[in-house]
């Protein structure tokens, strides 16, 4: 599958209806997923169906990660992962994990951050979806000399973080979601960069 999500974590927010698109109804909620380092990612979860789960329930999540290019979409679920299952799960064994192979669709931005890491930033379409992704370390060097049109599959997890959009008055702040990095290879499975450990 050239776009794969798992995660387990804590349902932190009631599913409540999201949209219909032609008769179908979605549903949505929130799932908190704790890293190694304690630090909680926040991710917004699009259901197929409305699920029976409630807030403080420890789930396990299959789906894809998908991006929107709704104008009207609220901050923070322009990007998202539809759920194609949503169980009940061990709270003892947390996880977050996704697989993404595609076409890398702009020139990558090799950037340093304040806090000294350097990164690069990448987006990779996969069919319909453009998926934004972050590497890191070793892996940030590797993938700033990707070319648009070339085929990759990374390895990662996805995060959540705030950014800051100025206004005339100051700034939002606007939570999104993106893709961390730690492995980068080519389609046929050979590493093009070592494993990265997440920031």
């Amino acid at each position: 599958m050239d776009n794969y999500v798992w995660i387990r974590g804590e349902v932190i927010e009631s599913v409540e209806f999201s949209h219909e698109i032609a008769g179908k109804k979605y549903w949505r909620t929130k799932i908190s997923c704790e890293r190694r380092s304690g630090r909680k990612d926040i991710l917004p979860v699009i259901l197929r169906k409305k699920a029976d789960i409630s807030v403080g329930d420890f789930v396990e999540v299959k789906g894809v990660f998908r991006s929107t290019f709704n104008r009207k979409a609220e901050p923070g679920w322009k990007r998202h992962i539809l759920a194609y299952s949503i169980v009940l799960a061990d709270k003892e064994d947390p996880g977050n994990f996704v697989k993404l192979e595609g076409t890398v669709t702009k020139e990558p931005v090799f950037r340093t951050t304040p806090n000294g890491h350097e990164i690069t930033d990448l987006s990779i379409t996969t069919g319909k979806n453009i998926n934004y992704c972050v590497c890191w370390e070793k892996v940030a060097h590797a993938a700033k000399n990707l070319t648009a049109g070339e085929r990759v599959c990374i390895k990662g997890f996805v995060q959540s973080r705030n950014y800051r959009k100025r206004k005339d008055d100051g700034f939002n702040i606007i939570p999104t979601i993106e893709i961390s990095v730690l492995l980068l290879e080519n389609p046929d499975g050979i590493k093009i960069a070592p494993i990265s450990a997440p920031v």
